[in-house]
């Protein structure tokens, strides 16, 4: 009965899970970007900043931990975009 109900669960687990689409994140950064164009005049990001959390992670320095204020949905879309501009996974 274990076996089957751990089978049963790796079942579960599976279908929760979910995968990303290159391709969708591609659209999606795509649509942004478009639109943000109309809505800002700029965005000025610390590329040195960037960096040092690239280095953090690529190197195994440590994990990123994000803690987006949720004043409004922009901020979270503006890091994930960022990310996604600088070649570093973006969360979902």
């Amino acid at each position: 009965a274990y076996k089957h109900q751990l089978k049963l669960a790796n079942e579960i687990i599976d279908r929760m899970q979910s995968t990303m689409s290159n391709r969708t994140v591609w659209v999606f950064a795509f649509i942004i970007w478009k639109i943000w164009r109309k809505i800002y005049d700029n965005i000025i990001i610390n590329s040195d900043q960037i960096d040092w959390l690239k280095d953090i992670v690529n190197n195994g320095k440590g994990n990123i931990i994000l803690c987006p204020t949720h004043w409004s949905y922009i901020d979270f879309l503006i890091v994930s975009y960022i990310l996604f501009h600088f070649k570093m996974e973006v969360p979902y």
